[in-house]
């Protein structure tokens, strides 16, 4: 593919030599967004961006750290939970706190990562992130004592608020436009190829070991991320115009796409800029703000009461309880099918639509956690009451669950278990999961994005927080079962909120999505100059700010 674009602000024309160009000559992005719609999105790569697309594999090493740090909870209570030589263990109640203190002190890094990324850069971020993780781990790995071993957990918590908030920045203002669609779906494969890595792992490793393994991985992130560069845009936002040159030539194809680097950063320079967000009673009182943010609040809090990370950091207990011999295998095969499902469905969102993916997601959820617990029921009626009350119960601290005496077969009602436990995480890998974030670049309006994101992701991570923190507890107050049939209710009142208050943005530019929610148009961008290199600019903002 060649384009030419003069400095001058001349049209850019494609030039496709190619099967998948059919030799069109039309504007650039025309060009683009035409062999997307004949190709069902495929539009025509160049090896010029392999660069680009190698930033993109190294960073998302940052997101399968954020993927370890959840998963390592589950595998690693198990072995916490049991004294050893030197009398270290946690109770049921420290368990719960083990798990759940991560989501707390991730709010800390959103706070505190916001800003950073402004001043320091996207690129300075990630490294500071990083060297939060490891600290961490060295914590969790040197601790003799709970109090340690919680400090470590928590900065891995600051980590993962700063993953989560920083990367996806990063990764949709670096990624090439073909790819640039799929760069939330990317984020959540990675953090569950890295959950998949713990539970892995898990099986064979005690605490300490697989503290020893994430701090690896963390090692060979920070060595990486010397190799990319940092975000061009940010440098053009801090007047650095030569270092963002430098940057795009060496994403995008040096001297070849040299003019069509110059034109971008001209027309950067020359876009009008958002005007200030004022805050009143009038201005939150408005549909143009207060129903984006009560969507975008709604759906963060419906991921997570859904129950998907009661079963993520509490697999082991669960399968445990189900009366597997060996849970170490059932909670490989959920971090597996997680990631396979959410690689193989990544263009699912686009040709289903958000409502329709999140309507679909949303009902397999609640059909899987209706079968879970029924299952779990149907085992508690069959003499597994012990089991079930010494494996959650919060005074029961020591007590370590066998599952099924040694002559007897795994029942069938726990491979039912599995089986609907499976299709849990897919269905939720094909909506809940990444519309949630894609939601916070779609939907909220330009002039709140910010304080709009804030709110979502604080909103996500308390969820988060209360949902692993009650699980024990809930499950000793109305049993495994109850806990999971309150999931399915939950699941069933998002779909019916998919269904009457989510809106289909798919095909749809920023500004229209905007007025679904304000008939008379807000003052929100003045880039209402309708070009198809704007429409681009804006699809590119609106994936930079999805996340996890």
């Amino acid at each position: 593919m060649e384009e030419s674009i003069s400095e001058e602000g001349e049209t850019s024309v494609c030039n496709f030599n190619d099967p998948c160009g059919q030799n069109n000559n039309i504007a650039k992005y025309q060009c683009e967004i035409k062999q997307s719609k004949e190709n069902n999105g495929k539009i025509c790569r160049s090896y010029e961006h392999l660069p680009a697309i190698l930033s993109v594999l190294l960073v998302c090493l940052a997101p399968i750290v954020a993927g370890f740090v959840l998963g390592y909870s589950s595998p690693a209570s198990e072995s916490l939970e049991s004294m050893d030589d030197k009398g270290f263990y946690l109770n049921a109640e420290e368990s719960s706190w083990f798990g759940s203190i991560v989501m707390l002190t991730a709010l800390l890094g959103c706070v505190a990562s916001a800003p950073c990324m402004e001043r320091l850069g996207r690129k300075v971020s990630i490294m500071i992130l990083l060297f939060v993780y490891l600290f961490g781990w060295v914590f969790i790995m040197a601790s003799q004592s709970v109090v340690v071993l919680f400090v470590g957990r928590s900065l891995c918590g600051i980590g993962f608020g700063c993953t989560i908030t920083v990367v996806p920045v990063y990764l949709g203002e670096i990624g090439p436009p073909y790819i640039r669609g799929s760069l939330g779906t990317l984020f959540n494969i990675a953090m569950a190829f890295g959950i998949l890595v713990a539970f892995g792992f898990g099986a064979a490793f005690q605490w300490k070991g697989l503290a020893e393994i994430g701090g690896s991985i963390v090692c060979l992130a920070i060595f990486c991320c010397f190799v990319i560069p940092e975000s061009p845009y940010w440098l053009l936002k801090r007047g650095d115009e030569q270092g963002a040159l430098r940057s795009f030539k060496f994403l995008y194809g040096g001297k070849k796409y040299l003019s069509a680097i110059r034109k971008r950063i001209i027309e950067y320079k020359s876009a009008p800029v958002q005007p200030s967000m004022k805050f009143s009673i009038e201005s939150i009182c408005r549909p143009h703000f207060y129903k984006p943010i009560c969507i975008v609040v709604c759906l963060h809090s419906f991921q997570h009461f859904t129950g998907i990370n009661a079963i993520v950091f509490y697999a082991h207990s669960i399968f445990k309880t189900a009366g597997f011999k060996n849970e170490h295998l059932p909670s490989l095969l959920v971090g597996m099918t997680q990631a396979v499902v959410m690689f193989f469905t990544m263009h699912l969102v686009e040709k289903l639509g958000r409502k329709k993916s999140l309507m679909l997601s949303s009902l397999g959820v609640a059909i899987c956690n209706a079968t879970l617990g029924a299952c779990l029921f149907h085992m508690s009626k069959q003499n597994f009451n012990e089991e079930l009350s010494a494996n959650f119960s919060m005074e029961s601290a020591n007590a370590t669950v066998e599952g099924t005496s040694p002559d007897r077969d795994t029942p069938v009602a726990a491979w039912i278990a599995l089986s609907s436990t499976l299709l849990f995480m897919a269905f939720f890998a094909i909506g809940l999961g990444p519309i949630a974030f894609l939601a916070l670049g779609e939907i909220l309006p330009m002039s709140f994005r910010g304080i709009g994101s804030a709110v979502a992701t604080s909103v996500n991570g308390i969820s988060a927080f209360l949902v692993i923190k009650s699980f024990r507890f809930l499950s000793a107050l109305i049993s495994p079962h109850g806990v999971f049939w309150c999931f399915s209710v939950v699941s069933v009142l998002s779909t019916v909120f998919a269904w009457r208050c989510f809106p289909e943005t798919r095909g749809k530019t920023l500004l229209e999505i905007e007025a679904l929610f304000d008939v008379k148009k807000a003052p929100v961008s003045k880039i209402s100059d309708v070009t198809v290199d704007d429409d681009k600019t804006r699809s590119m903002e609106a994936t930079s700010l999805t996340s996890v």
